[in-house]
């Protein structure tokens, strides 16, 4: 999945079925509570930012990659 990172003072994030859930030390992932979609991750490596699946947003496309993390990864 593709993550889009912003500043926690450049994004708000609300609804009546936003949840969050601590998913390992440090990192809370934000989701729909009715429907389970992933909406925002936080965590500490990444402290003051707060990152968004690019598919959530109305026009991917306009958000082109700027660095990729965990490449060593790839298969």
């Amino acid at each position: 999945m593709t993550w889009a990172g912003f500043r926690e003072d450049q994004i708000a994030i609300s609804g009546d079925t936003l949840a969050n859930y601590a998913s390992s030390p440090g990192v809370t992932r934000s989701f729909c509570g009715r429907c389970g979609s992933p909406i925002a991750f936080r965590g500490e490596r990444w402290a003051g930012e707060v990152h968004v699946p690019v598919c959530a947003f109305d026009a991917p496309e306009a958000l082109a990659p700027q660095n990729d993390h965990f490449e060593e990864e790839k298969l």
